[in-house]
């Protein structure tokens, strides 16, 4: 009898800046590979202690298939040692549900982080390699299965933000990127500029006088700003910016609780007079506005919501051409049947 087929992690590594015609930069590679196997590390010894042995959970690998670039990884133990015969699947489980936390619910991943990852210093080792997931030119994707899967868990790019805030709650420190709004400019000869971040904190970030006419140009526009952030008594702050530049564009893989079969790329911007900030694609006739980042997706969702309320309810006779030409756009980016159900659910429909 053929001994039973093991269970692999794939990793799905989509096209992008760093995947071209079934081709991945090896940095890239090395990176996407080197984070699986610090996760499941970090997972396995919170979860195991000393009976955690990492020889005996060192990832492997013998293919690589074509698709975007997909690789099935496994180890050559799948639980020696450790109670349980799905000590394997028990981590990387672990791994893909903190994913999908992150990805439909982030408020409630720090609680769910806590209580999965008892050891701090683990903590912060996976959420490090989150944030390398999050900041990968191209969507890596990750589920464990015994057969090749069409699609995994990810990590939406808009959460680098976040995730990055999280590693200094958890106690890092180092070189980040925040994106916002500069809402302020203060201190003797103006040395520091306040940005309101996506995920809604104010953050002190101090420049050097020669950036001084590009930070007042910059003055009430959605900006990325790269330096080293350290913690301080109440806060955090940036002290030494090594990169400010606008942000124009905004690609988004999921849109609240709805997850894209697609990323949408919108125009971004912020609105002095109403201080609205503003994402929008007019392809699509999506138009989020809000008085701060998470608002504005709030309104993104209702705009789905109505798109696919209306398609949904209304045969398509009764639309206009350019209303049919919008749902054939829309089709390639929402699965329509996913969405009504998760708005009867959301909203007690039918």
């Amino acid at each position: 009898m053929a001994p039973q087929e093991k269970p692999k992690t794939w990793i799905i590594i989509r096209d992008g800046a760093t995947v071209k015609d079934n081709a991945i930069e090896a940095l890239a590679f090395a990176e996407a590979v080197s984070n699986m196997q610090r996760a499941v590390d970090n997972i396995g010894i919170s979860k195991f202690g000393k009976a955690y042995k990492k020889e005996d959970f060192r990832l492997y690998l013998k293919e690589i298939r074509k698709g975007s670039i997909i690789v099935p990884l496994f180890p050559v133990s799948y639980g020696t040692g450790l109670d349980g015969e799905n000590t394997f699947t028990d981590i990387t489980g672990c791994f893909e549900r903190l994913m999908d936390i992150l990805n439909t619910n982030p408020d409630a991943f720090p609680t769910h982080l806590d209580k999965e990852i008892e050891d701090p210093s683990a903590r912060i080792g996976l959420l490090k390699s989150l944030l390398s997931f999050a900041s990968s030119g191209s969507t890596i994707e990750i589920k464990t299965s015994i057969e090749q899967p069409d699609h995994g868990s990810f990590i939406p790019k808009h959460q680098k933000e976040y995730l990055e805030e999280l590693v200094f709650k958890y106690g890092g420190t180092g070189i980040v990127s925040i994106q916002g709004v500069i809402i302020g400019i203060r201190g003797d000869n103006l040395s520091y500029f306040i940005v309101n971040t996506t995920v809604g904190r104010n953050i002190n970030c101090y420049f050097k006088p020669e950036i001084e006419d590009q930070v007042k140009n910059l003055y009430k526009k959605w900006v990325r700003v790269t330096g080293n952030m350290i913690q301080t008594q109440k806060n955090y702050r940036i002290d030494s910016v090594e990169n400010l530049e606008q942000v124009k564009f905004e690609t988004l893989h999921t849109i609240g609780q709805y997850i894209l079969l697609k990323p949408i790329t919108f125009t971004v911007s912020y609105d002095n007079n109403d201080k609205q900030w503003c994402l929008f694609n007019n392809d699509l006739a999506l138009y989020g506005c809000g008085d701060n980042y998470k608002k504005a997706i709030q309104s993104l969702e209702e705009e789905i919501e109505g798109h696919i309320l209306s398609f949904s309810e209304y045969p398509d006779d009764m639309h206009s051409e350019s209303s049919l030409q919008l749902k054939q756009g829309l089709l390639q980016y929402l699965d329509f049947n996913e969405v009504k159900g998760l708005i009867d659910i959301r909203y007690g429909g039918a």
